[in-house]
């Protein structure tokens, strides 16, 4: 089970103490966990949008090898004849 789950299933009045700027600070389960999802999102989106720029960094490597290997036969036959 993931920390947003099982602070899910607690009262959102319970004490719970959450990291923030490097200093543990006292505050409710209703308090954090917000704040917690955001994070959570923000985080997944980051990652999807992390894999999209990977895969267009493929897709542009392949045009150029395609578009340089077009240049080298241009040379090719223009030394040929």
């Amino acid at each position: 089970m993931s920390l947003t789950g099982s602070l899910k299933s607690m009262e959102p009045s319970r004490k719970c103490f959450r990291m923030l700027g490097g200093v543990l600070a006292e505050r409710t389960v209703g308090e954090v966990l917000p704040g917690l999802e955001e994070t959570r999102s923000g985080v997944c989106s980051l990652s999807c949008n992390r894999q999209m720029l990977i895969l267009l960094a493929q897709r542009f490597n392949q045009r150029l090898d395609g578009t340089i290997q077009e240049k080298r036969r241009g040379f090719s036959e223009m030394a040929e004849g």
